[in-house]
């Protein structure tokens, strides 16, 4: 558990995150060839809330996704939201999206973690980052070594400062050498409200009753005299005749 603490990020002043260390990918000849874009591609903000609605909050506890690339933030309030890519379609998932933190807190080893931090500040803001792809065959080069396009994506992200911020990610690599990456760039993200799971009280059933009634034929009607039932005589059990012992005859002697 995490002492609460007091979170600021100033809307009016410059934000400046630093990217992080790029991956030391290996050049090789990719199997399929992606053209890159001619031009840099301007991002988008998605849908989603106003994030001044997180102020004064109390995070509570923070929850990857294993399947999706989501991350769901649940609050001591019962409310939770969750940053989700724009554009992402769970049916068609196309390019391997991913979402990236540069702090343990949004981005935790085991997938989940509890804290207790309370939300000052929180805004949408613009990275730029350096997007490449190989291309296959090694084409333009006498050492036949794979080619490398690049090229500057600007992108939507989460941030809070204190707790630094969260981005998206697109990535594909070498079928052959898993190691390697070919393509890499970036996505917008946005920041939505959901609805926590959680049983509520009125789904259960109702407690069956265990009070006892009483037949209506057994419940006397007022102004009814009751009568004592009848003392039951006890069965007399019948008597056993004494057995007569028959005398067994004596032999008379002969004279």
């Amino acid at each position: 558990m995490f002492s609460p603490l007091s979170l600021s990020l100033k809307s009016g002043s410059p934000i400046s995150l630093a990217a992080p260390s790029p991956r030391a990918y290996r050049s090789k000849a990719s199997p399929t060839e992606r053209p890159p874009p001619r031009q840099e591609q301007p991002h988008m903000h998605g849908p989603g809330i106003d994030l001044s609605t997180l102020v004064g909050r109390i995070l509570t506890r923070v929850r990857r996704s294993r399947a999706h690339p989501s991350l769901t933030l649940h609050f001591a309030d019962g409310g939770a939201v969750q940053v989700r890519v724009v554009g992402y379609d769970p049916q068609y998932r196309g390019i391997p999206k991913t979402l990236e933190s540069d702090s343990p807190v949004l981005n935790p080893a085991s997938g989940a973690t509890d804290v207790k931090l309370t939300v000052k500040h929180a805004a949408m803001i613009t990275l730029s980052d350096k997007a490449f792809q190989m291309e296959s065959g090694g084409r333009g080069t006498r050492s036949g070594t794979a080619r490398e396009s690049r090229w500057t994506q600007k992108h939507a992200a989460f941030a809070v400062k204190g707790w630094h911020c969260i981005w998206a990610t697109l990535a594909e690599y070498d079928e052959k050498d898993v190691g390697t990456c070919v393509f890499r760039n970036f996505a917008d993200v946005y920041v939505d409200s959901v609805q926590p799971t959680s049983v509520s009280p009125t789904s259960r059933p109702p407690a069956r009753s265990l009070t006892r009634v009483n037949s209506p034929s057994s419940v006397p009607h007022s102004g009814e005299p009751t009568l004592d039932p009848a003392p039951t005589p006890k069965s007399k059990k019948p008597k056993r005749r004494a057995r007569k012992n028959k005398k067994t005859p004596v032999p008379q002697a002969r004279w």
